[in-house]
């Protein structure tokens, strides 16, 4: 299935690599003869077949680009085939040692039964029969045998899954290689469907504004210290602070103050947004994007496992309407952390 797959994306590829070098040709026949009737007439070019012209460019490029995103969505296709190939290798593996494993089992059942047997032949046959029909060697065979028909049937059901791919139309936007930011950043926290703007650059500042001040008031006698900034819209960031001899203890070089690291925790209450509301004009995420130039602004949305579908539709907007995006993920229960020693954003 895969080679058919192959063969028919290369016939497609020299189909549409024909109709490109057509396109070409037919460029240069345009442009040479407009370049000729120039010359001849020593006028301004025909807005005809200017206008025709450009068409044709835009045709070469739109193919251009066609020909680019069919070989992605192939190179998706082919990370798929192997995808569902190692698994089908693994469970081949995991049926291979079932059965080994029953293998192992009857020969030993075998043994236990040939030691029986040589017990039993010490008794008379009366006892023999009767302790012969409570042995049930075969009930493990039987357990063996259930779970390797239920391995088989996976392994049906998975070589049943390889569909034929149907043909549709995928959206793609290509991503370029990332880059550290640094230029404007906005944050929006995507929770339970629900995105939440997040004035992460603004609590920051208000605690770098206190924190040498709070090192003063509060680490005279105490080696570390929790404070907090906030609210916010929504959001308070509590940082901790520790304090460290300078030298060796008794030397009296004085302390020094660093900043370990920060969380933002959230409040109840806060103004949030559906993805769907979000999206729409008017709402307040395309407010706070608007304060914003579009080229000059990072996107960077932070978010838990249940949200990557509404990822998606995010990552489509910001897209097309010209903005960079850097996604964090989260695990549940996770809040928005950082420290002095953490990587800047890298947006795509």
């Amino acid at each position: 299935m895969i080679n058919n797959l192959n063969d028919g994306q290369d016939s497609f590829l020299d189909i549409v690599a024909n109709l490109v070098g057509i396109l070409i040709i037919l460029v240069v026949v345009v442009g040479a003869s407009a370049s000729n009737r120039a010359h001849q007439t020593s006028v301004q070019p025909d807005a005809e077949l200017e206008s025709a012209y450009a068409a044709t460019v835009d045709e070469i490029e739109s193919e251009s680009y066609l020909t680019q995103k069919l070989q992605t969505d192939n190179q998706q296709l082919e990370q798929q085939i192997r995808e569902q190939n190692q698994l089908a290798a693994q469970l081949a593996s995991q049926r291979h040692r079932k059965l080994v494993q029953a293998e192992t089992l009857r020969r030993q059942a075998e043994e236990i039964e040939s030691k029986i047997q040589a017990k039993l032949a010490n008794f008379d046959q009366a006892t023999r029969e009767s302790q012969q029909s409570q042995i049930k060697l075969a009930t493990v065979e039987e357990a063996l045998i259930a779970e390797l028909d239920a391995t088989q049937a996976q392994t049906t059901a998975l070589a049943a899954s390889f569909k034929p791919v149907k043909n549709k139309q995928l959206k793609h936007y290509p991503n370029p290689i990332a880059k550290t930011v640094f230029s404007e950043e906005v944050h929006f926290r995507l929770a339970d469907g629900k995105l939440t703007y997040v004035p992460l650059e603004q609590l920051l500042g208000l605690m770098k504004d206190e924190w040498r001040f709070k090192a003063e008031q509060r680490l005279t006698q105490l080696d570390h210290t929790v404070e907090t900034v906030g609210p916010l819209d929504g959001f308070r960031l509590q940082y901790q602070l520790t304090a460290a001899e300078n030298g060796p203890p008794g030397a009296r070089q004085g302390r020094s103050i660093s900043f370990d690291r920060f969380r933002v925790i959230p409040q109840p209450n806060q103004p949030s947004e559906t993805v769907a509301v979000a999206l729409a004009e008017g709402s307040r995420f395309q407010n706070i994007l608007s304060r914003h130039e579009a080229r000059r602004t990072t996107v960077s949305i932070w978010l838990y496992p249940d949200g990557f579908s509404d990822h998606r539709t995010i990552k489509t907007w910001l897209h097309e309407n010209g903005y960079q995006m850097a996604s964090w993920p989260l695990e549940f229960g996770r809040h928005i952390a950082g420290g002095p020693n953490g990587f800047k954003t890298s947006a795509q």
